[in-house]
């Protein structure tokens, strides 16, 4: 009954400022409104197929910034999660909570285990820490994956990246916030989403690479770019899934 009562209080106080300021209040929804921008996402589909480990390390903390920290790291693989499936591909999360598998050792073991057992194609681990000696962005693991996700963040961020060599398809992401960010974590939302949609570049790009290695035409050897012939194919068949195939028929058959 007290807590219905403190609502209610509360409803009634923000209505009285709300009239009371009410040039305030409704320049402030207003500015609001016009300056929302929906999310960045894939239109495509080119990572049909492809199973991607996404590893928010961290979880279960009692102390506040370490809590702050796993957050992020957390969103930020909720945020690549939705990026990853709506460009086709397959996402295994390692938690989807604040939670740890098991103490230290067990938990890194628990974590290992269910991305080795999903036969992850990438393995991506997110962790956000408050050091920005070794910059504001680190990955050790996969050289090759490493170097894909060291494009998509020149190109988005402009972060130095340092590489170690280990498996080729597994890499650790470190971002460091600055000291002076001191907002909770869903409100870092520019940083969560900007960091999720680098890791999303670095992994596509990688997909690709691999592709290209398979033997699977490239856009220089196709008459017209992939993206290019994506669109236009999809003129064509607009329901279902959009099979490689169909765009290199594509390519062939109506390119000048």
């Amino acid at each position: 009954m007290h807590l219905r009562k403190l609502m209610l209080a509360l409803v009634i106080a923000s209505a009285a400022l709300a009239t009371e300021n009410e040039p305030a209040y409704e320049k402030l929804v207003t500015e609001a409104v016009e300056g929302y921008q929906d999310p960045w996402m894939p239109i495509d589909r080119p990572l049909k197929g492809l199973v991607v480990g996404v590893d928010a390390a961290g979880g279960g903390a009692i102390e506040a910034d370490r809590r702050r920290l796993d957050d992020l790291s957390l969103l930020t693989a909720e945020h690549l999660y939705h990026l990853l499936t709506r460009a086709g591909g397959k996402v295994v999360m390692t938690r989807t909570g604040d939670y740890r598998l098991g103490e230290d050792a067990a938990d890194a073991t628990a974590r290992a285990d269910m991305l080795r057992d999903a036969n992850c194609d990438v393995c991506i681990s997110i962790r956000y820490t408050n050091d920005e000696k070794s910059g504001p962005i680190t990955v050790s693991g996969s050289e090759e994956l490493a170097g894909h996700l060291q494009a998509a963040s020149n190109e988005k961020m402009a972060a130095a990246v340092v590489v170690a060599a280990s498996k080729p398809y597994a890499c650790e992401v470190r971002f460091a916030l600055p000291q002076d960010d001191q907002r909770p974590a869903r409100e870092c939302w520019d940083t969560y989403q900007a960091n999720a949609r680098m890791l999303y570049d670095g992994v596509a790009l990688y997909a690709a690479s691999r592709e290209d290695a398979d033997g699977k035409p490239t856009d220089e050897e196709l008459p017209m770019g992939h993206r290019e012939a994506r669109r236009l194919a999809r003129a064509i068949w607009p329901e279902g899934n959009l099979p490689a195939e169909r765009v290199d028929w594509f390519c062939k058959q109506f390119a000048a």
